[in-house]
């Protein structure tokens, strides 16, 4: 489950920085989080084979790349015209 949470003071009649209190709210958000993954599974994969589309290659050799230099490794790269 995801929750976000949110807290206000509630204001004492002495005004700032007197408080009387605080209101807090809690919101499920567990909805949105997997409309969300949802979005992301469409926007990097081919949904009739579920394989990396090129945006998601791309992000993810982008990804690995950036991993490989942190830890200072190589890596190979093909270039092929014939992937469409």
């Amino acid at each position: 489950m995801s929750l976000t949470h949110r807290a206000a003071l509630v204001p004492d009649a002495r005004g700032p920085p007197d408080a009387r209190g605080a209101l807090v709210t809690h919101t499920n958000i567990t909805a949105r989080k997997l409309a969300e993954l949802h979005a992301d599974e469409l926007a990097n994969h081919d949904p009739l084979t579920g394989t990396l589309n090129r945006r998601g290659f791309s992000r993810r050799l982008h990804l690995e790349l950036a991993r490989r230099r942190r830890r200072q490794g190589g890596a190979r790269c093909a270039r092929s015209s014939r992937l469409r």
